[in-house]
């Protein structure tokens, strides 16, 4: 099974890899691991991540990024 890599999760979540890259380390994205010095992502990790967040229609936000946007 391929991987998907920083670059490609950033261009499907529409996010800067940075942000990829800090959510990861924050341990926010599930399946993240570390291969040398690369993140990698396991792809159906991401699908059921992606599932369960479109039900709260807040894909790929941290629990303090939904708090703000729910408050404004």
């Amino acid at each position: 099974m391929k991987m998907l890599t920083t670059h490609d999760l950033a261009e499907r979540w529409q996010r800067s890899p940075a942000w990829i890259t800090a959510e990861a380390k924050a341990g926010n994205i599930p399946g993240a691991f570390k291969l040398g010095h690369l993140w990698r992502f396991d792809p159906q990790d991401i699908a059921a991540h992606e599932a369960d967040s479109k039900r709260d229609s807040d894909l790929a936000l941290t629990a303090g990024s939904r708090a703000r946007r729910r408050a404004a």
